[in-house]
């Protein structure tokens, strides 16, 4: 019998931790300068199928909107951020119960920001949610790095 129950713990550690680690989401990024203090922050989410983030541009109760959040002291973005999909859905979300936007697939935001004279790297993060048609997952934060000097681009 202890047996059993050890193989039984065993197992559900493994299906929970599992469960903990899945990330139907994958981000690559780049930035691009522009002119003078101006750079175009470019961010893309890859989902698996069947999966889905939200539009950062949602109204409250429903879904958490994707929103990126810059961490350094006089970076500004100069416009709204920008999304641009192929797989763009919008309507009525049978889950949330109101009219919702949420990209499958992939999805790219792009943000133009400006940053103090300098500035050699810029921190932040992605906060976005993920949903497929049976569960949505806890909203997850990715940090990013830009190195404003190599113009490259690291997720941590």
């Amino acid at each position: 019998m202890k047996q059993i129950f050890g193989i039984l713990s065993f197992l559900l550690f493994f299906a929970v931790s599992g469960f903990a680690q899945q990330s139907p989401v994958k981000w690559e990024g780049n930035v691009k300068h522009v002119k003078g203090n101006q750079y175009e922050v470019t961010l893309v989410a890859t989902m698996q199928t069947g999966w889905y983030i939200y539009s950062q541009y949602m109204e409250s109760g429903g879904p958490v909107p994707t929103k990126i959040t810059f961490f350094d002291a006089g970076v500004k973005p100069t416009s709204i951020a920008e999304e641009f999909s192929d797989y763009r859905k919008e309507g009525f979300d049978e889950l949330f119960e109101m009219e919702i936007i949420k990209f499958g697939k992939q999805v790219k935001f792009v943000q133009t920001i400006e940053v103090p004279e300098g500035l050699e790297s810029i921190d932040g993060h992605v906060m976005y949610m993920s949903c497929d048609d049976e569960q949505c997952l806890p909203p997850k934060r990715q940090k990013f790095n830009l190195s404003l000097n190599d113009v490259t681009f690291s997720l941590m």
